[in-house]
């Protein structure tokens, strides 16, 4: 068993409560133990008894853990493209955009760690089904940086999507260190030089080779 007791049930055991809020629950509590223990060690019988509830009222919401583990990814992976992506589709500076992208990424990775681990930790990426909804995401953040990219530059399409997949890749990376650094002012200061990082060259990116 993945350890269940040492997370903190949030209600009493047999508290009624309507069908969708059930279902953020179980999904909330979800979340959690796949992201501290992982897909293959987390079972469906530590998530009813965090939850505080039998497991037919968790099999009526969920057929299995996969199907669970799908539920608890797609709705991490709306939680990011929504923060991650909505600095991309604003008209506030190049240099405004890029910071608030980077921050906005760093945020995820510091402040709902679970989201961060679960999306890019995830030892469930084995799995097709699981894998297709990770690389779709990395994808559509990928592909509308590269559009962005392309109307705020002189650079052609294709060198854009190149730019554009560098850019999230090295993010990707930039993040695994910052999510394993302990101290907050080191994690700024990471984030910080991240920013400057893909700044200076995106603003340099499309002038004349010196």
């Amino acid at each position: 068993m993945s350890g269940s007791s040492e997370l903190s049930p949030r209600y009493e055991f047999g508290t009624r409560m309507p069908g969708p809020q059930r279902r953020r629950q179980l999904l909330s509590v979800a979340r959690e133990h796949f992201a501290a223990y992982g897909f293959h060690t987390t079972t469906m019988e530590d998530i009813a008894e965090s939850a505080r509830v039998s497991k037919p009222v968790l099999y009526q919401h969920f057929s299995g853990k996969h199907e669970l583990y799908c539920a608890v990814l797609e709705s991490a992976i709306e939680l990011f493209e929504n923060q991650v992506i909505t600095p991309l589709l604003r008209d506030i500076g190049n240099k405004t955009r890029t910071k608030a992208m980077i921050a906005n990424f760093i945020d995820v990775v510091i402040n709902d760690h679970d989201v961060y681990r679960i999306l890019f930790e995830s030892d469930a990426r084995a799995n097709e089904s699981v894998a297709q909804k990770l690389d779709g995401l990395v994808a559509r953040v990928s592909q509308r940086l590269g559009r962005t990219l392309s109307e705020n530059s002189d650079l052609d399409d294709e060198d854009c999507d190149f730019l554009a997949q560098a850019l999230v890749g090295l993010a990707i990376s930039a993040a695994r260190i910052v999510s394993t650094t302990e101290c907050p002012d080191k994690q700024l200061r990471q984030q910080f030089l991240l920013f400057k990082l893909v700044w200076r060259g995106l603003e340099n990116v499309d002038k004349p080779w010196e």
